[in-house]
Parts: structure tokens; C-alpha cells; sequence
């Protein structure tokens, strides 16, 4: 009996033995890169940013790093009087980052001191800081089609265009805006809309396209097409956006809340069933009612552009 009570407590420390081992080796072998660095780890060349003040419509921010070992990191710029961010991140034994003005956020950075944080895994941040003595109009980002500071390459504004309904003709009066502070910061494009018996059609406006074919991708799912647009209080109208695509038209209504505030818009152009992005010579904005007819409505539009492989604004938090 105590040759069993034995060999049944050996056993029983033997199964214990290969389960702590087992879970040893678990714990220990895994596959794809370490989160925090080795206790070797060290700044081969410490963050660096390639000037203490920047005129963004000429000069362009380079941050760079570079460390002993491949490593996440980050990189964060904050506005202190806009509190606007753009935020870089990556994995590898150096950075190299280009920062032309753009933002994270629906609210733009200003020229103002800005805060960098640069972060290593696991590590304490480095923090820098430069100045933003003018900001960019984003005339070299992609192709912007319409800024309310500097215009647009082919704007056919006045009069607005449209079909008229009889009994009641079309009124539809287009101009530029200054007091609507839009988040670019600058003049916009107001269209408001008026009839005396309701319509589906108010009118609208053209934005000319020239040359986007050299600035933009042939993949419309990797095409993004951006802007700000501001309904004002309008609860029975909508903005459509209307793609010439050689002889065909491409729309995509855009549906935001008349609540008097600017929305950030943007979706690739596979959404408006665009073909190829570098046949488009023109981006029209109309007014139509929505979901019924209308006898008034309103459409304020600023910032317009097309970008690559993202949006413009890629909002999200720090």
C-alpha cells in the first residue's frame, strides 16, 4: 500500500513538473515584434526637428530619430492655441516623417507654438516645440479644387445654373461668404435656394477640375474626395455632388444635420461609382430637395479636394 500511496505521489509531481514547463515555454516563445525595447535600447540619434519656425505654405516639418533597436513609436503635434493634433506612428529603428500642416481634427492648426511628442514603447516621451509663422493653404496636397482663402483653378459660380419648373421658376442665388468661419478658416461658397412652389431642384455651381489626371490615382477606391460643407439651418434640402466623368455624371447625395454647424465630408469615389478618378474634369454641387420637394434650402461649401490613398482629415483621438 505505501509502494502505491509512492509511486502515485512521483507521478502526480511528475505532471506538475511538465505543466510548468509547458507553460514556460508559452509564455516565453512568441511570434511577431516585442512591444517594449530591451534594456540595451538607446537613441542613436535623439528626436531632431529640422527648424524652430515654419512658414507651411513654403517649408515643410522633417522629424527624425533613429535607435539601436527596432521599436513602436509615435510622434504627436499639438497646436497650444488651436489644440488641433496631427498625429505619426510606426515600428522600426528609425524615423523619418514629413508634416506639411495638415490635421487629425476638423479644426485646423493655426499660426501658433506647436508641442512634440515623440514616443518610444514603454519609454518616457521626448518633447520639442516649433512655431507655425504661416499656415498652409494645402495647394500642394493632392489637388485642392477650392479653398475659401485663394479660390479655386476654375470656379463657375454665377449665375448658378438650373432647370426652371414651371409654375414656379427656379431662384437659386450663389456668392462668396466671409462671416460663416468655417474651419479652414476663410471664404466659402453660399448657395440659397427659393421657390414659390415646391421643387426638387433649386440649382447649383461648378468647380472645373484641370489637370487632376497628374495629381490623382486611376483606383477610385483609393481616391478621396474632401470638404467642408455648412446646410445652416436647412431640414428639407440636401447637397449632391455631381462627378463629370468624360460624358457621363457620377452623384452621391450628402446627407449632414441643418444645425447650423460645418461637417467634415469625405469618401472615396467608388462611392459616387466613379470609373477612373483621372477622367474627371468637373465636381458640381447642386441643391435638391430632400426626401420630398422644397421651397428653400441652403448649401455653404469650402475646402473642396481630392486626396490619395486616405482622407484628408483622418480624425481620431491622441
Amino acid at each position: 500500500m505505501m509502494n502505491v500511496r509512492k509511486y502515485f505521489g512521483l507521478y502526480i509531481i511528475f505532471l506538475l513538473s511538465v505543466t510548468i514547463v509547458s507553460c514556460k515555454k508559452n509564455f516565453t516563445d512568441h511570434v511577431g515584434p516585442s512591444i517594449c525595447p530591451t534594456a540595451k535600447f538607446q537613441y542613436v540619434v535623439q528626436p531632431t526637428i529640422n527648424n524652430t519656425s515654419f512658414n507651411l505654405q513654403t517649408d515643410t516639418v522633417k522629424l527624425t530619430a533613429s535607435f539601436s533597436e527596432e521599436v513602436p513609436w509615435t510622434i504627436t503635434i499639438t497646436g497650444m492655441t488651436s489644440k488641433s493634433f496631427k498625429k505619426f506612428s510606426g515600428y522600426g529603428s528609425s524615423i523619418a516623417v514629413k508634416w506639411i500642416g495638415n490635421p487629425d481634427t476638423v479644426v485646423f492648426f493655426q499660426a501658433e507654438q506647436c508641442n512634440v511628442e515623440f514616443k518610444v514603447a514603454c519609454m518616457d516621451a521626448i518633447g520639442k516645440t516649433f512655431t507655425i509663422s504661416n499656415v498652409n493653404v494645402f495647394s500642394n496636397f493632392n489637388y485642392l479644387v477650392f479653398n475659401g482663402e485663394t479660390g479655386a483653378l476654375g470656379v463657375l459660380y454665377g449665375p448658378p445654373y438650373g432647370y426652371p419648373q414651371p409654375p414656379s421658376p427656379m431662384h437659386a442665388v450663389t456668392t462668396m461668404v466671409s462671416n460663416l468661419n468655417s474651419p479652414e478658416g476663410g471664404n466659402c461658397i453660399c448657395t440659397h435656394g427659393f421657390v414659390d412652389t415646391a421643387t426638387y431642384y433649386f440649382g447649383g455651381f461648378d468647380l472645373n477640375t484641370p489637370g487632376l489626371a497628374l495629381h490623382v490615382l486611376t483606383d477610385p477606391s483609393k481616391v478621396y474626395f474632401n470638404c467642408f460643407i455648412n446646410i445652416k439651418t436647412s431640414q428639407y434640402t440636401i447637397p449632391v455632388v455631381v462627378f463629370t466623368e468624360g460624358a457621363i455624371k457620377r452623384s452621391k447625395n450628402i446627407i449632414v444635420p441643418g444645425d447650423g454647424a460645418w461637417h467634415y465630408v469625405s469618401f472615396p469615389l467608388s462611392d459616387a461609382n466613379v470609373v477612373n478618378p483621372q477622367n474627371i474634369s468637373i465636381a458640381s454641387y447642386t441643391l435638391n430637395g430632400y426626401p420630398n420637394k422644397a421651397t428653400s434650402g441652403d448649401m455653404c461649401i469650402d475646402f473642396v479636394s481630392f486626396t490619395n490613398n486616405s482622407p484628408f482629415i483622418s480624425t481620431g483621438t491622441k
